[in-house]
């Protein structure tokens, strides 16, 4: 691997550190509530069983979108990684609208309560 090329990939990751940093105190919120939703749900069981998914699905989208926006930040340099980019898009969508299903059961659930 060339010198600029290393460069590249050095500075793409840096980046997207920089931009999971950033983003991480809001995850932490957000599970923090989570949390607090499965403290007080904990004796309606369908709630806990739809919450504790919603969690995991977060989770999972969370983690594979720092992937995504690495591969389509190194996309001008790789062209291979295109395959790839594509793979990833498909989950994301995948696991965002697994999500929001869920968070529509739960507000269902919820609200005539």
């Amino acid at each position: 691997m060339s010198s600029p090329q290393l460069a590249i990939y050095s500075r793409v990751y840096h980046g997207q550190t920089i931009f999971v940093i950033m983003i991480a105190p809001l995850y932490g919120i957000h599970c923090a509530l989570y949390i607090a939703a499965v403290a007080t749900f904990v004796r309606r069981s369908l709630l806990l069983i739809m919450i504790i998914p919603l969690l995991l699905t977060s989770t999972v989208y969370f983690l594979v979108n720092y992937y995504f926006k690495i591969a389509v930040a190194l996309a001008p340099y790789r062209p291979d990684i295109v395959k790839v980019r594509q793979n990833i898009a498909t989950y994301l969508l995948i696991f965002a609208r697994v999500n929001h299903v869920l968070s529509d059961v739960v507000v269902q659930v919820v609200g005539p309560a």
